[in-house]
């Protein structure tokens, strides 16, 4: 396991004899580990959506009319979404924040989940050893720091 996940499992552990204290428990880990793994497997879908926006986008601009609405958002709705999407400075850390919450709960995605998030983070990857939070953005050490507690994460 990663330093990072070693450090939150601590905290966890040492915050839960304050759960009494603000009657907040885990109980039962299956809902939370389901969220997360809806938000992981949601999280891909909508990337994917994107990336047939923007290649769209990308290649012709007589597309722009024709792109697919994004669950019932218009195109400009859809643009803002796209937009705010491919900038997020943490996507990478996102990631590796679901996983290693998962790994509290004991729980792993199923393997296709973990295929595509070892995917992710392997298209994210840079020849220097530095990870970028997106595929599209600059590398930088938060998701240098997350990319590698991944990989540790996900023995890849």
């Amino acid at each position: 396991e990663s330093i990072g996940c070693r450090a939150v499992c601590a905290m966890a552990s040492a915050s839960s004899t304050n759960s009494a204290e603000t009657n907040i428990s885990l109980g039962n880990a299956a809902p939370h580990a389901d969220y997360l793994c809806r938000f992981l497997a949601e999280g891909f879908k909508a990337l994917e959506a994107l990336d047939r926006v923007s290649s769209k986008v990308d290649n012709d601009e007589a597309h722009l009319q024709s792109v697919p609405k994004l669950h019932g958002l218009g195109f400009e709705k859809a643009s803002k979404l796209f937009a705010a999407c491919v900038a997020q400075p943490s996507l990478l850390s996102a990631i590796y924040w679901s996983i290693c919450a998962l790994k509290m709960l004991r729980v792993m995605p199923q393997p296709n989940l973990v295929g595509r998030v070892q995917g992710f983070i392997r298209s994210c990857s840079c020849d220097d050893g530095s990870f970028k939070p997106h595929p599209q953005q600059e590398p930088n050490l938060l998701s240098t720091l997350s990319g590698i507690q991944l990989l540790m994460l996900l023995d890849d």
